[in-house]
């Protein structure tokens, strides 16, 4: 079942696929939740954001842009060095739409230090890579404007959901947790319940 799968996440280190969104639809978001593992968050005192390579380059693009590019809901324009200069961005968390990509942050739904404290600690950097940088699921990163992201911080949804649509932030935060094999803690799991 799908704790199975949750354990072995844990245990090989492997990226657990999230099935195409038309399965997604037929598995509730509780199911996931109930296989995601239930630990007390690791100590933070050798956390370091540099253990996780993160904005690496792809095809000329790094992490950065390709989701900007990837988020816009015009045509985004870059310069010769693959920095987006333009395009629009409506970011559901806020209402907020801007056309100014410099006013934007990536986040990383489940932030990096929490990853690290939810089980990222004991993963090899070339994994830790792979998170900073996962742009194989629209739910790891997400553009959002910069104000929002440094409010949120490293915090978990016991601590902070956003100001709109905070059950489809769970939903997505559960994904990725998920994805991820990361445990939750019990006030974590509590919020996302």
């Amino acid at each position: 079942g799908l704790t199975l799968i949750a354990i072995l996440v844990v245990i090989f280190g492997v990226v657990t696929p999230v099935p195409p969104a038309q399965a997604a639809q037929k598995v509730k978001i509780t199911v996931y939740l109930a296989a995601l593992p239930v630990k007390a968050e690791a100590k933070q005192s050798s956390y370091d954001r540099d253990l996780f390579p993160h904005w690496l380059s792809q095809n000329g693009c790094n992490t950065r842009a390709r989701v900007l590019i990837s988020e816009s809901l015009v045509k985004a324009k870059t310069n010769s060095n693959c920095t987006v200069i333009s395009g629009k961005w409506k970011n559901q968390y806020d209402n907020t739409v801007t056309t100014n990509p410099r006013s934007l942050d990536i986040d990383h739904r489940v932030p990096i230090a929490e990853a690290w404290r939810s089980g990222a600690h004991s993963w090899s950097t070339a994994r830790r890579a792979r998170f900073a940088n996962d742009t194989g699921s629209a739910h790891t990163l997400e553009a959002v404007p910069a104000g929002l992201n440094r409010s949120k911080s490293d915090d978990d949804p016991a601590a902070w959901l956003p100001p709109r649509n905070r059950c489809d932030y769970a939903r997505k935060w559960i994904i990725v947790k998920y994805r991820w094999g990361l445990a939750v803690d019990k006030y974590e799991k509590a919020s996302l319940s």
